[in-house]
């Protein structure tokens, strides 16, 4: 498959990282766009091709993903417009920007939306996705094979759940370490110095993760295992509970998916 990516920049060159990391495509078969020198210079020294805007040359390409901003991505689907194959495949991973308005702007192409998050520059990230009817049972594969290379994908059906599911696993990173920072200060502040904090949150944080993937039990069940009755752990869990966490992070949620329910008007 040869690949071709508009906008580089961070989400570009996790993208292209975890690819040749698993071996998916070749750095032959890679092209990048992107205007920043020293973004080009990074893909360089992967060996895959750099360009700035010369866009006939996407007429080779199997696969286009389109890495840029919402706010930018009409002007770009105008200029790629005219240099697309029949068989290519758009898969958009631009917030907020519909398969009818890239359909629109592009006319009966194949197209995918999707949401990956920032664990993919670790090959551990998780990327949801949807796509056009006109997407056949091979183009579904091709279009696994490239996006679980980045970590675990997940198709869903309509674009309504992709939304929801971006601010879940799109937006969570972010409150896993919102909450790690939260730890972190709570240790300082008992006595703990930064070392050590670092040391034991990020095992904590990184054990527990493992233990819900492996064990096969829910975090609500091993919750329960570790905060027996009357223990040190109750009285933290009764405290959040007190100060109503549950409630903060759904309101949290929320309001992130009314914010990208705005993004679609």
């Amino acid at each position: 498959m040869k690949l071709a990516v508009i906008g580089g920049g961070n989400m570009g060159m996790a993208m292209v990282s975890a690819w040749l990391n698993s071996g998916a495509c070749k750095a032959s078969d890679i092209l990048v766009y992107d205007r920043n020198s020293t973004k080009r210079n990074y893909f360089k020294k992967l060996k895959v091709q750099v360009n700035v805007s010369d866009f006939t040359k996407l007429i080779k390409y199997d696969f286009i993903f389109l890495a840029v901003k919402p706010q930018d991505t009409e002007s770009v689907l105008k200029n790629i417009k005219a240099h697309l194959s029949s068989r290519v495949i758009l898969v958009s991973v631009a917030a907020a920007v519909s398969i009818k308005k890239l359909s629109s702007a592009l006319g009966k192409i194949k197209i995918v939306r999707a949401m990956p998050n920032t664990p993919i520059q670790i090959g551990m990230g998780v990327v949801g996705w949807t796509g056009s009817k006109n997407l056949v049972s091979k183009d579904k594969k091709d279009v696994q094979k490239l996006l679980g290379a980045m970590g675990t994908e997940l198709y869903v059906n309509t674009e309504k759940k992709l939304d929801q599911l971006t601010v879940i696993s799109g937006s969570g990173p972010a409150y896993v370490f919102y909450f790690m920072e939260a730890l972190f200060e709570s240790a300082l502040k008992i006595g703990l110095n930064t070392k050590e904090a670092t040391i034991l949150i990020l095992g904590t944080f990184v054990g527990a993760s493992n233990l819900v993937n492996y064990s096969g039990e829910s975090p609500a069940k091993l919750r329960e295992m570790v905060a027996s009755k009357k223990g040190v752990t109750e009285v933290a869990i009764k405290e959040f509970d007190k100060n109503k966490l549950k409630k903060i992070v759904y309101d949290a949620v929320k309001s992130a998916y009314k914010k990208v329910e705005e993004f679609n008007k």
